[in-house]
């Protein structure tokens, strides 16, 4: 069974850090039945204030995290793992249901073990990023959560009660 490492890109990364590194999953994660890296969105914003938001490209209501930086976080990413494969998920209320099938999906050895795991916040995410860089889109269901942490969360936390140890 293959090894699964979690990439999780968020602005709350000591959220994910409480959760992942207690109880059950940070004995399996010291244990290497996966592992979890954490990446802090704002370390690629490119402006002295750090900010990753701004008005919807298309316009519209609310603020939306930048496709530049999300995507230098991806690239980031991809060059650590010096192109081994990788799939960027972004947690939204318009992707697919999380489900038992679809976990045993991201189990299969054709699948790549390195999962990027987009964690958006105010509106989401620009579109554009969505359309050129995630490959699949995850919901918990059809409502509207504060962030993509805890459906990141529920999905990390569901996956790794499958893999072996």
């Amino acid at each position: 069974m293959k090894t699964v490492h979690y990439h999780f890109i968020s602005l709350f990364p000591e959220f994910l850090e409480a959760w992942m590194g207690l109880s059950i999953l940070g004995k399996a994660a010291k244990r290497n039945v996966f592992q979890y890296s954490l990446y802090q969105l704002r370390d690629f914003s490119n402006n002295k204030h750090r900010s990753v938001d701004d008005v919807s490209y298309g316009g519209g209501g609310g603020m939306v995290l930048r496709v530049d930086c999300l995507a230098r976080a991806v690239q980031h990413i991809r060059e650590q793992l010096n192109n081994e494969p990788s799939r960027v998920i972004y947690f939204s209320p318009k992707g697919k249901q999380l489900s038992h099938s679809l976990l045993e999906h991201y189990l299969e050895p054709h699948v790549p073990a390195h999962l990027i795991l987009v964690c958006g916040h105010y509106e989401g995410v620009d579109q554009r990023f969505i359309d050129h860089w995630v490959d699949e889109e995850i919901s918990l269901g059809d409502f509207v959560l504060t962030g993509g942490e805890v459906p990141a969360l529920a999905f990390a936390d569901a996956l790794s009660r499958h893999l072996e140890g």
